[in-house]
């Protein structure tokens, strides 16, 4: 091979792992914010299937902050809480 083949196979390498990266990359938070869509989705309906989905995914939050991300109001308290529609509540942690 010659010093150009060797150039482009290289840039062409560099290209298809940077395109990999991009697929696969996921950035912090990405499933707390695909959880908040999928309750979204869920929760207005009545339908026995929504219902159960929504309860497995609220089993997923497990503390203030995934309950936050979840979307669910912050109470006014001392410390900040935050209720999930199942009835459980999440304090802040400082």
């Amino acid at each position: 091979m010659n010093r150009k083949a060797i150039t482009l196979l290289a840039i062409a390498v560099v290209i298809l792992t940077a395109i990999i990266i991009a697929i696969l990359w996921r950035p912090p938070g990405a499933g707390k914010r695909d959880l908040a869509l999928e309750l979204r989705e869920c929760l207005p309906k009545s339908d026995t299937t929504s219902r159960d989905r929504c309860l497995e995914l609220l089993k997923l939050i497990t503390n203030y902050d995934e309950c936050v991300a979840a979307g669910f109001s912050i109470m006014k308290s001392n410390p900040p809480q935050c209720a999930t529609p199942d009835g459980r509540n999440f304090t802040e942690n400082k």
